[in-house]
């Protein structure tokens, strides 16, 4: 409810609990140049089509699809790829961090990626321009630490690890970062001998492998995937 004389709000947003850093009376953040919100309930995000026009859409993690300002399900290559992705990872994300994530009042860019491996979460300076790099056609096998072989005590397997839990995965980092900076950054700088650091071993331990095991799937106890 808005008074377009005075500029101001006569209610407060329906979702101002999800936003504690926000005033409830708060416009998208205070940055209508990027976002929009004609419901009070969603901050709209930009995105390139396949031809390189600007639209803006959002994940309905709620109901498995995106859509553009006028409410109409919006489609490209990558975008399609990307819900397809969230979806059926969202069906085993046993903590709901997919969820959390998307309604948000933070933005998590997924960007893609079309260099094999290059998967990731990248912070960014002082939290800016966070972003995913994300190849929905990645096709990651897991990989074994074999210390008795040893030079080279890393030994491919044949058992997959899926694109949309390497995409849960990422996810995992975006979800520390916005809700639990402090642990994240400790984690993050804190090494491990087999997942690199300790962020990496608390999302892989924590939302990996509790939806690969809904799956029936072997899981990683390293950080390793070819």
């Amino acid at each position: 409810m808005q008074d377009p004389q005075l500029g101001v709000w006569h209610s407060i947003d329906p979702l101002s609990e999800k936003y504690y850093s926000v005033s409830p009376y708060c416009y998208v953040a205070n940055n209508p140049i990027l976002f929009i919100d004609p419901d009070g309930k969603r901050i709209k995000i930009k995105y390139r089509d396949d031809e390189g026009h600007k639209h803006k859409a959002f994940y309905d993690a709620n109901k498995g699809f995106a859509v553009n300002k006028k409410g109409n399900v919006v489609h490209g290559s990558f975008l399609d790829a990307v819900v397809k992705k969230l979806n059926s990872a969202k069906a085993d994300d046993v903590h709901g961090i997919i969820t959390a994530v998307a309604e948000s009042n933070k933005v998590i860019k997924i960007k893609e990626t079309k260099e094999y491996g290059a998967d990731s979460f990248r912070p960014g300076i002082l939290g800016s321009r966070k972003a995913i790099l994300f190849n929905p056609n990645s096709n990651y096998k897991i990989v074994e630490h074999e210390y008795s072989l040893g030079v080279n005590p890393r030994r491919v397997t044949n058992d997959k690890l899926p694109s949309d839990i390497v995409l849960l995965h990422e996810i995992g980092h975006a979800f520390g970062f916005l809700f639990e900076r402090g642990d994240f950054k400790q984690r993050l700088g804190t090494k491990d001998k087999e997942y690199n650091n300790l962020e990496e071993k608390y999302v892989t331990e924590n939302y990996e492998n509790p939806a690969m095991q809904k799956r029936g799937l072997k899981v990683r106890t390293n950080h390793d995937g070819e």
